[in-house]
């Protein structure tokens, strides 16, 4: 079984593992990623955990965040619309879901970069064989999320993806 973690964004990353882990910066384009995944060879027994990207209200305040937030979103429905169409399973991880799995205890009021730093420290404890850098810290935790989830908690798994019988082969 192979499982992919992304942090969409052009500063995200792809962390995947099969049997060794390899991490990639985000691929300028689409067809970059679509070349990544046929070259580490996802398919059936592939699952993807993708951060998943939500505008809220409060995101409105600020148009420069709102600016960079439909960008980033819109490169996160592109990758989503990948995924369905190479055929690859994928589960869409909230990033305070997926940060308070891993044990990211946020400070109120912290800035980004506080934030940033924080989360990569965590993937330096949680990842000591990778080099962790801030670009790839988030791809490396949410593939962390989606291995300990694959191990653990099969009954998440489940309910977020479809249950076809090739799936029911991976675990």
């Amino acid at each position: 079984m192979q499982i992919i973690g992304i942090d969409t964004g052009k500063s995200g990353a792809i962390a995947i593992k099969n049997k060794s882990t390899t991490v990639h910066k985000m691929p300028e384009t689409l067809k970059l990623v679509e070349l990544l995944f046929k070259g580490c060879n996802a398919h059936e027994n592939t699952i993807v955990f993708i951060e998943k990207i939500v505008i809220t209200p409060r995101d409105y305040r600020s148009p420069q965040k709102m600016n960079n937030l439909l960008k980033i979103k819109a490169q996160y429905d592109r990758m989503i619309a990948l995924l369905i169409t190479m055929n690859i399973r994928f589960i869409e991880v909230m990033p305070v879901h997926w940060q308070k799995e891993v044990g990211y205890k946020s400070v109120k009021g912290a800035s980004y970069d506080e934030r940033k730093r924080g989360l990569k420290q965590l993937a330096v404890e949680l990842c000591p064989s990778q080099k962790v850098t801030l670009w790839n810290c988030d791809a490396l935790l949410i593939l962390y999320f989606g291995l300990k989830k694959c191990k653990f908690d099969q009954t998440y798994i489940w309910s977020k993806i479809e249950k076809d019988e090739s799936f029911k082969n991976i675990f």
